[in-house]
């Protein structure tokens, strides 16, 4: 009495996996952080910090089996996108955003 039979128990655990990975996905797509950058360290200065976002683009692609299809990956390519708008280096960004 007052236990929930064990199928509606599984039901619930993986309901509550499916939203935490959901609440993880969303988080990864929403990272802002390379594109909040000031970026006043002049156009030389700008590009390095962009290349060493691209490095870091670089290695979590190489690391992931998933590639874009992992939201952490798949967000911070939009977020480098943002990175370089904020650079007006559109062509990059536009080459960036067709990929996604």
């Amino acid at each position: 009495k007052g236990e929930a039979p064990p199928e509606a128990v599984d039901y619930m655990e993986q309901t509550l996996a499916v939203l935490r990975q959901e609440q993880v996905d969303r988080a990864a797509l929403m990272k802002r952080s390379w594109s909040d950058s000031a970026f006043e360290d002049g156009e030389a200065g700008n590009d390095l910090t962009l290349e060493g976002f691209e490095r870091e683009l670089v290695a979590m692609l190489r690391s992931s089996s998933r590639g874009l299809g992992d939201s952490q990956v798949l967000g911070n390519a939009i977020d480098l996108a943002g990175a370089y708008k904020k650079n007006y280096k559109l062509e990059k960004a536009e080459a960036v955003l067709l990929r996604c």
